[in-house]
Order: C-alpha cells, then sequence, then structure tokens
C-alpha cells in the first residue's frame, strides 16, 4: 500500500510551540488603564483575531485586573482571554478547562490550532485559554527603540528596561508569576459556570499553575501539569547542558538502531563519538568547503532545534553523517536545512499578529527573578560552547542578571514555595526532554504525592507531552495524542488512576529512513525523502 502523504508543516508548528527560545518577534505596547479598581461584574464576549479565530465558534473578550492585587487602587490592565465552547448545551457540559502557555513570554497562539480539535472531539467541555499578563494582547511588554527585533540581549539589557518603564509607567514589578496567577483566579470566578473546573499548563506554563495552587488551594476541581517545571527550582542555569544529555539519549537510541548505527559507524564506532569526530572537524576547519560555514554554535543549535521534535529527531544522526560525507546530495540536504525558516505575518484588525505576541521583556523579567540562580556569564557559555546541543539560551540570561543591577530581580514571597495542594492533580513528562529533563519534573513528585495525584511518563514524547506523544505508525492529529486519551480520561474522573494502556502503542524513535515519520522529516528538512542519501 502507498504510504499517505504528510504535510509536516503543522507537526513543525507544534514542536516549537512550547520552547522558551527567545523569538527575534517583539510585540507592540498597549496602554495602561491608569483608573482605580473596577468591579467587573461580567465578561463581555466578541470576535477574536485571524490567529485565535480557527473556529467560527471562537469568543474573545478582556477582563479588566489591577496591576498589583496588593493595591488594588493603583491601576489596571486588561487581560485578553478567550474560549471555544463544546457544542453540546450547556446543561449537559461537564464543566471548563483552561489552558496555560509557557515561555515565560509565550501567549496562547498554539492553543489557536489545538483546542478547535478538542471542542470537536469532545464537546462536553468548554475550552478557555489567556495571554499571559505582559504577552500577547495583555499589556504586551517590548522595548522598540532599545530592541527593534524584540530580543532583549545583555548589550541592549540596561537601554530596554529604562525604555519599557517609562512606555508602562509603572513598575515591572508587577508583571510576575503571583499577579498572573492572581489573574487566572479572576477570570474563572467571572466565567465559571456550574460544572467542574480544571487548569492545565505547559512547561513554565506549570510554575504558573503551581503558583496558583499555591494562592488558591480549593478553588478547582483538579490540575494538570504537562512537561514539569516544580516550583522549588531554579532550572535555567543548566538548561543548555540538558539538551546536550537529550542529545546523548537520541545517539544511544542510534547505537542500538541497526541503520543508525550502521550509518554513522564510519566516523566512528560509538555514535556520540561520531558527533564528537564532526565537531572537530569544524574546530579544525576541515569540513568540506560547501560547509565551511558553518559554525560549531550554529550547528549545536540546529541539532538542538531538531531534538525538540518528536520525529525530526531522527535527523540528528543523519546531519552528522552528511556533514562528515559531503555528498552532491549532502550539500543540498545540508543546503536546505540551514536557511531561516520565515513565518507569516497576518493580522486581525484589533489584535496584534501571530507573530507579535512573544515579549523577550516579560523573559528576562520572570527567569531573572525566579528560575535563574546566578552562574556567571562565562561559565554559562562554557556549558555551551562544550556541547553538541544547546539553544545557547543561559549565556544570554546570565550576562542580563548576574550582578542584579542591568536586571533587578523582583521579590516574591512565594517564589520557591511547594503548593500544599490535595486535589487531583495530572502530572505528564517526556522521558526525554531537553526542556524540562525527567529528572527535573521528578522533582515535584515529592509533595505532590497524594492520593489522586498521577505522575505519567510516556517515552520519546515531545515536550508537551500531551499533544505530542503521537501513536507508532501513523500520523496522529493533535486530538487523537495518547496524552489527550490520558488527559481526557483524567478529566472524566480525577479519583480514579488514568488509562495508561495506550502507551504502549507510542511511536518510538526509529531511524530507518524508510517510515512515513522519517520521509516527512527528511522532505521538511532536507528537502529529498530519504534522510540518508
Amino acid at each position: 500500500m502507498k504510504k499517505p502523504a504528510l504535510n509536516f508543516g503543522p507537526l513543525i508548528f507544534l514542536m516549537v510551540m512550547y520552547t522558551t527560545v527567545m523569538t527575534a518577534s517583539g510585540c507592540s505596547s498597549s496602554s495602561e488603564n491608569q483608573t482605580s479598581q473596577t468591579n467587573q461584574a461580567e465578561v463581555v464576549w466578541g470576535a477574536c483575531p485571524d490567529y485565535i479565530n480557527t473556529s467560527s465558534d471562537a469568543e474573545c473578550a478582556f477582563v479588566t485586573v489591577p496591576k498589583d492585587y496588593e493595591k488594588p487602587y493603583g491601576g489596571t490592565i486588561d487581560v485578553f482571554i478567550w474560549r471555544i465552547k463544546g457544542s453540546l448545551p450547556d446543561d449537559r457540559k461537564k464543566g471548563q478547562v483552561w489552558f496555560l502557555q509557557g515561555g515565560p513570554g509565550d501567549s496562547s497562539v498554539a492553543f489557536g490550532n489545538l483546542l478547535p480539535p478538542l471542542a470537536a472531539a469532545h464537546p462536553e467541555w468548554d475550552y478557555y485559554s489567556m495571554d499571559h499578563r505582559g504577552t500577547g494582547n495583555s499589556n504586551c511588554l517590548e522595548c522598540p527603540q532599545a530592541a527593534p527585533d524584540g530580543g532583549v540581549t545583555p548589550e541592549n539589557a540596561a537601554a530596554c528596561r529604562s525604555e519599557v518603564l517609562s512606555l508602562i509607567g509603572g513598575d515591572l514589578d508587577d508583571f510576575n508569576v503571583t499577579n498572573a496567577a492572581k489573574d487566572l483566579m479572576t477570570a474563572i470566578a467571572l466565567t465559571r459556570g456550574q460544572g467542574k473546573v480544571f487548569v492545565y499548563g505547559v512547561s513554565y506554563g506549570t510554575y504558573l499553575v503551581q503558583r496558583f495552587m499555591t494562592l488558591y488551594p480549593d478553588s478547582v476541581d483538579g490540575t494538570i501539569i504537562d512537561s514539569i517545571v516544580p516550583s522549588d527550582s531554579k532550572p535555567l542555569d543548566v538548561y543548555d547542558s540538558e539538551f546536550n544529555n537529550e542529545g546523548m539519549q537520541i545517539m544511544e537510541q542510534c547505537s542500538n538502531d541497526a541503520t543508525c548505527s550502521s550509518k554513522l559507524s564510519g566516523i566512528a564506532p560509538d555514535p556520540w563519538d561520531a558527533m564528537a569526530a564532526v565537531f572537530t572537524k569544524i574546530d579544525g576547519g576541515q569540513l568540506c568547503g560547501d560547509f565551511a560555514g558553518i559554525s560549531r554554535k550554529a550547528l549545536r543549535g540546529k541539532l538542538a532545534y531538531l531534538a525538540n521534535g518528536v520525529y525530526t529527531r531522527a535527523l540528528v544522526p543523519a546531519v552528522i553523517y552528511r556533514l562528515n560525507r559531503c555528498s552532491d546530495s549532502d550539500k543540498a540536504a545540508i543546503g536546505h536545512l540551514f536557511p531561516d525558516l520565515v513565518e507569516s505575518d497576518a493580522a486581525g484588525e484589533e489584535f496584534r499578529p501571530a507573530d507579535k505576541l512573544y515579549s523577550s521583556v516579560l523573559f528576562t523579567n520572570i527567569t531573572n527573578s525566579e528560575l535563574y540562580n546566578g552562574i556567571s556569564p562565562w561559565a554559562a557559555q562554557t556549558i555551551a560552547d562544550a556541547a553538541y546541543l544547546s539553544e545557547d539560551l543561559v549565556p544570554v540570561i546570565a550576562g542580563i542578571g548576574y550582578d542584579r543591577t542591568t536586571w533587578p530581580a523582583y521579590i516574591d514571597h512565594y517564589i520557591g514555595v511547594r503548593p500544599d495542594y490535595s486535589r487531583p492533580v495530572l502530572m505528564m513528562n517526556s522521558t526525554v526532554d531537553g526542556h524540562t529533563p525527567l529528572t527535573l519534573a521528578l522533582g515535584a513528585r515529592q509533595y505532590l504525592n497524594r492520593p489522586y495525584q498521577y505522575f505519567i511518563t510516556i517515552p520519546w514524547a515531545a515536550h508537551g507531552v500531551v499533544f505530542l506523544s503521537p501513536e507508532k505508525g501513523r500520523i496522529t492529529p493533535a486530538a487523537e495524542n495518547i496524552g489527550v486519551g490520558i488527559l481526557f480520561d483524567f478529566l472524566s474522573d480525577p479519583y480514579t488512576e488514568p488509562d495508561t494502556s495506550g502507551i504502549a502503542d507510542s511511536y518510538a524513535l526509529e531511524f530507518s529512513g524508510t517510515s512515513v515519520e522519517n520521509i516527512g522529516a527528511s522532505n521538511y528538512f532536507f528537502g529529498m525523502p530519504d534522510m540518508w542519501e
């Protein structure tokens, strides 16, 4: 039977949707409402921006909240929320589920593609999301003069902070995790009906959800944390090194795969040593002339990007193989891999365009205050330079926050506090994840270990397990991922352990070159169907 054609574009979108990489796009500043606190009685729903309105049923609104909940009469800001309601009548609904994105700095844009299929498959629920204060359409923070490309760097950080403070006419301390958790509680209180309420967070969103659990332990019926950042962790000091560890796991899988190990054996007997040999060639200027412009930094960043994807991981050893061999086919494949991808710029009439929703300012403010523990810039750069897979993010963070003067950290006594939470919790993580490695995620199990609090791993799922845990042998639609099945089993009855039997059918990384997954990944990134030849 002929294998089905693979539309890989949506899968690449899912691959990067949860990353914490500082993007080149910024966001446009919005004015703040400098009035006294308002008592909003109800949410007025209306039209949505194009990037969310993938369903005719999508509705969007703004909720007015205090800039600082400790100073309720010190002015307000508007927080953007939206929903897609299931098609069942309200009296037959089970309730609502809130979906919170990560970053920090990411908006809710990714859920614009993910929630409509969930609503179609499970119409008994209503689906809500929101833009974290300081991102997207929720008073997005930027410094357009100091950082016109949107990215805060050690070189522009001081000027950027000064500019954004001038633009918002206030204090960046208000844009913190605790206030964002209180925004969520405000939105839930204004929208909840008679059914149950659950809250889902992914990546940094899990950290935010745990702050919500700490502040409001009895407010909702349960929570889901996917790709976990423990509430008492400061993981960014070792963030780049974890991608190298993920690379080791991929190359270990290669060593156990007949096709992959045979391909790389011509470079070195062990695949990881083959990786080292190619980087040694880069250092010595010994790659073939067509590849001479590829630096160690460019390669490790590209390999880290590929390692993020549940299917694109298979290309990591293939890149090493092709860089070493340098045939005409290899030159074409590698040339196709390295040009920058260009995203579209479709804008809604009253909202920021989808590629202007990320806030590097918010990322810097929160990571520097809560998630970074003070590694020096030179130590961070040493770690990145020694890696074969790295996003090179920690040197940027350390370069901005090391001396705490360029970008002062805000003070919040909830930082590092573990939630004292007895309601049901579903915890999910992949066994292979550079963003939230299993060794990190397991830290949450130490304190979320009460009855009806479940910790589930799915081997070889990608970051964002619920939506990136496909079945083997087919390209799995987002709403049919194994993690989605576990999620809805939990939502249906959080007091019974979820059915995890589907994990036995989950996709496991393989390197045959002939599978529909390998062909799709190779076509997208190499411009040819065979990832090896």
